[in-house]
């Protein structure tokens, strides 16, 4: 089921499995045999390829019915990260894990420049 759900994610997203491999810096083949599910993934794996697909873990076990279309609210996607990061969830930034000092950091630089940007075209 996880390879399957994987798999999916890649052609709704237009990525190979080159293109996913590389940007988790994991061989092909080590994601080829997650897809094929010849190989068993460990959970930390998983959290890092759910991250990368834009996805909650749920999405790996059959709860479909997850919403998946992108949020377009920027106040709403900085929340959902700050969530993601109370929770003990590590958040990426281009593909590498951000230490959680400076995923704080970057949230707050979001949040920052949403306000000044939307009180600056207020005018």
């Amino acid at each position: 089921m996880v390879g399957e759900q994987i798999q999916k994610r890649l052609k709704i997203l237009g990525l190979t499995q080159k293109e996913f491999a590389q940007k988790l810096n994991m061989a092909t083949s080590t994601l080829n045999g997650y897809i094929r599910e010849t190989r068993q993934v460990d959970l930390e794996t998983l959290k890092v390829i759910a991250m990368a697909l834009d996805v909650p873990m749920s999405y790996f076990f059959g709860e479909e019915a997850v919403q998946l279309m992108p949020e377009n609210d920027i106040s709403k996607i900085i929340n959902s990260l700050k969530e993601q990061l109370s929770n003990e969830q590590s958040l990426m930034f281009d593909g590498e894990v951000l230490d959680k000092e400076t995923a704080v950091l970057l949230l707050q630089s979001l949040e920052l420049n949403g306000r000044l940007i939307k009180s600056t075209h207020k005018n």
